[in-house]
């Protein structure tokens, strides 16, 4: 069981935040967003939280390891899948409107 566990928390874990990290990377690349812009930032936090919701994926689940790990991918989904229209908020301007 506790094997069974950790296997969870750490493929979870990688596909959570190289996943977020991986679109972060191409979507910089091909200049889709920048730092500040909505996505950016989101994938960014996305990815650096996945070795905590890796833990709880793995501590509150209940399943065999393939039910666990489909569960971290819709979770995934559901948080990279809006995104793409968030993009179009445009970056932070930090300068005061006058």
């Amino acid at each position: 069981m506790l094997g069974s566990r950790i296997a969870v928390f750490i493929l979870s874990t990688y596909i959570i935040t190289s996943t977020s990290w991986w679109f972060l990377a191409v979507w910089a690349d091909r200049s889709i967003t920048t730092f500040g812009q909505a996505p950016f930032m989101i994938l960014y936090g996305l990815g650096g939280l996945g070795p905590t919701i890796g833990a709880y994926i793995s501590v509150l689940s209940k399943g065999s390891l393939v039910e666990q790990l489909i569960w971290a991918g819709v979770g995934v989904a559901l948080v990279i899948g809006p995104i793409r229209p968030i993009r179009r908020i445009g970056p932070i301007d930090p300068r005061p409107h006058s």
